[in-house]
């Protein structure tokens, strides 16, 4: 049971965020690929990066939260599901910030956390 408690937030977050960045490069990005589930590994392994990196921030956010170095206020957010629900909704939404864009030539370069997904 204890093996539950522990794993189990951060395994709901790589759930939700796998499953959300796969749902929007497949709906909105590239509409007409969703035959491409069967076909592409490289697809999975997208998905399956942001839903590593959710589930490492769950592992490290109750350490912060209990340190004092960061607080989670808001409707629900004392309940550990929910603030699992809302980290893996908004995973790949924190890591598109973009503060400006450069323009270089003809293309648009983003300063922000989504430099270093820029591909």
């Amino acid at each position: 049971m204890i093996g539950t408690t522990i794993l189990g937030p951060p395994a709901l977050a790589f759930v939700i965020a796998t499953f959300l960045a796969l749902l929007e490069l497949v709906t909105s990005k590239y509409p007409q690929t969703f035959f491409l589930l069967r076909k592409s590994p490289a697809i999975y392994g997208y998905a399956l990066i942001y839903g590593v990196m959710a589930f490492g921030v769950t592992l490290g956010i109750g350490a912060l939260i209990k340190a004092g170095s960061i607080k989670l206020q808001g409707i629900g957010l004392a309940n550990v599901w929910v603030q699992v629900a809302a980290i893996g909704i908004s995973f790949k939404a924190l890591l598109h910030i973009r503060l400006f864009s450069v323009g270089l030539g003809s293309e648009s370069f983003p300063v922000g956390i989504e430099t270093g997904l820029r591909r």
